[in-house]
């Protein structure tokens, strides 16, 4: 195994530990949460599955925890070379579609009175 996929695993594996960790700390559903790793070249995004109720918990207010997090981590891929990205989500988060049939609402585009603008 050369070297630069063995320090990809390591890297990615000391950041589960590291995630994982603080996750039994505050959460109150640590083994339900669930990370995905995708990587492009030198950028890694982590994505964080968590339960609804357990959001507030990881981001903290006004996303102080998930900033520090954030931070942490992103100074130990730095010294690898590697810019990281974490994103926090709901399990249960659904991909919401626009429908496509239908041009979306645009407030410049609209048609019929303004109100509260001046002309």
């Amino acid at each position: 195994m050369s070297s630069a996929k063995k320090s990809k695993l390591e890297l990615n594996q000391r950041i589960k530990i590291f995630l994982q960790s603080v996750a039994e700390l505050l959460l109150d559903y640590p083994d339900s949460m669930k990370m995905d790793f995708n990587e492009m070249g030198n950028s890694v995004s982590i994505e964080v599955f968590v339960e609804p109720s357990d959001v507030g918990n990881l981001l903290g207010k006004s996303g102080a925890i998930a900033k520090s997090l954030r931070h942490i981590v992103f100074c130990g891929a730095a010294k690898e070379g590697k810019r990281l990205n974490i994103f926090v989500m709901s399990k249960e988060r659904k991909k919401v579609e626009r429908d496509r049939t239908r041009p979306a609402y645009h407030p410049a585009k609209a048609k019929g009175p303004t109100i509260g603008l001046r002309v």
